[in-house]
């Protein structure tokens, strides 16, 4: 009887053991009668420093005591520790026999990055309502966020978010289509921050193998493995000390590196290959990922805690479909910048302002200039046409273009005589005064005729507003 009763004691303590929540059991006195793995695993102390001692004497201010001099439970309730600067969250039971206190039995956990990533949030949160109050009154962004192509309504508030969150230290987590622009987002946010001066440093988790990452992010000692370069290497987060490391592709990283990312993101520190100990890191980190990374993380393939907490702040870029009239002032820019590349002096045709406006340009902003580029290299002079663009992008517009109606190979058909009637042609000059003088027009009317509202949605500095108010007859009252 007596070596079964031993037997369940073994199991239970083993069953304890697993739990990961700690536990530890005082006597009447005071006196640490029982603790398990969790507890030396939370509190990193050794059983053996701690087992038989008073707890008055380990941790004088423990609530552990409270419940153990007045007999009351507490449940729920977030505690520090104070010998090792750590919070956690108690429910503390008194064990009785009858009305006789045999003691104290305390369940925790560990709750200090959890407590101060929500401090992080509302501190964040609190910075954006300040944000936003001085947005009412003067709403010019920052200059590295002005620089940036587009006014659409809808990419301006993102561009504002990315404004707000670029004054703090919180990581980022930047979601897209590929061609967004997450990378340009990435720098703009790095030279609106304090950290500015700092470096900036670039890593596409899904081009480096995956054998290579860890020494690409960390860096090795010399001689750590064989072929390892004379002096070692410095990894990414040492070149990023006091800036910010970019982590695109973040979606593609490697399990196991995500735990080791994971550990960097809450320690602080790293551990570079061949070497013994820790070194510590001040970097910012902003990741980026064209992948549905919450439900990679629901699915078990991206770690969950790994996505909390790189999705601090997450910010999402619309695709160029879902940016209204941004695509023909990206063309504008793009079209003068490419004139200048190779020499020529060329415009769109009307044509063209539509198959660009029209097209869904599954591959975004990258896209369009890879579609520019190729027009004004194959259009010699004067106008670009809908043939000089490359070959179908105009097909999911309805667009007809100058060789639609003629005769196949083999003489079939005939050309219908309307759709070889030239189209009329509106120069460059007059497409763009015209969408201008529309986005003033519906930007002051969704505004109620608030003149600094519309300036802000349309992100125009107060200058160049009333310029173009003036310019286009706009700046009568009357009008509104």
């Amino acid at each position: 009887m007596e070596s079964r009763k031993n037997g369940a004691a073994a199991i239970t303590e083993q069953v304890l053991d697993l739990v990961p929540i700690g536990i530890v059991v005082v006597n009447a006195e005071g006196r640490i009668v029982y603790l398990n793995d969790a507890y030396e695993r939370i509190l990193g102390v050794p059983r053996y420093k701690v087992l038989g001692r008073l707890m008055k004497d380990i941790e004088p201010g423990a609530t552990l005591l409270d419940v153990l001099e007045s007999g009351h439970e507490v449940r729920e309730r977030t505690v520090r520790i104070h010998s090792i600067n750590r919070q956690v969250k108690v429910n503390i039971l008194p064990l009785r026999s009858d009305t006789t206190l045999l003691g104290v039995v305390s369940f925790f956990e560990d709750v200090t990055e959890s407590r101060e990533l929500s401090h992080e949030l509302i501190r964040v949160r609190k910075l954006a309502d300040h944000f936003r109050e001085e947005l009412e009154t003067q709403r010019e962004l920052p200059r590295s966020f002005s620089e940036i192509e587009g006014r659409d309504p809808g990419f301006m508030k993102v561009l504002g978010q990315a404004a707000i969150v670029a004054d703090t230290d919180a990581p980022v987590l930047l979601l897209g289509e590929n061609g967004t622009g997450k990378e340009v987002m990435a720098r703009a946010i790095h030279a609106a921050s304090r950290r500015a001066g700092g470096p900036f440093i670039a890593v596409n988790c899904a081009a480096v193998p995956e054998s290579l990452l860890e020494s690409e992010l960390f860096g090795y000692e010399e001689r750590s493995f064989t072929g390892a370069s004379k002096g070692g290497r410095m990894g990414k987060f040492e070149l990023a000390e006091g800036g910010t490391l970019f982590l695109d592709e973040i979606g593609d990283m490697p399990y196991l590196m995500q735990s080791k990312l994971l550990r960097v993101l809450q320690e602080k520190e790293i551990e570079k290959i061949g070497r013994s100990g820790t070194m510590c890191v001040n970097v910012r980190i902003i990741a980026a990922t064209n992948k549905n990374i919450r439900k990679l993380s629901e699915t078990g393939v991206f770690r969950q805690d790994l996505y909390y907490r790189l999705n601090v702040v997450g910010i999402v870029l619309p695709p160029l479909r879902e940016r209204g009239d941004d695509v023909l002032l990206l063309a504008a820019n793009m079209l003068k910048k490419f004139n200048s590349r190779y020499g020529k002096n060329l415009t769109l045709s009307q044509e063209v302002l539509q198959t660009l406006r029209q097209h869904v340009w599954p591959g975004n902003v990258r896209e369009l200039a890879n579609s520019l580029e190729h027009a004004v290299i194959m259009c010699e002079q004067g106008s670009i046409e809908v043939r000089h663009l490359p070959h179908g992008l105009g097909q999911d517009t309805g667009i007809r273009t100058p060789d639609s109606g003629r005769r196949d190979a083999q003489g079939r058909g005939a050309q219908n005589s309307a759709a070889s009637e030239p189209h009329p042609v509106e120069d460059w000059h007059t497409a763009i005064s015209r969408l201008e003088r529309h986005m003033l027009t519906e930007a002051l009317a969704a505004s109620g005729g608030n003149r600094s509202l519309a300036m802000r949605n349309l992100g125009m500095s107060r200058r160049t507003f009333y310029k173009k108010l003036h310019e286009y007859g706009l700046g009568e009252d009357k009008a509104f």
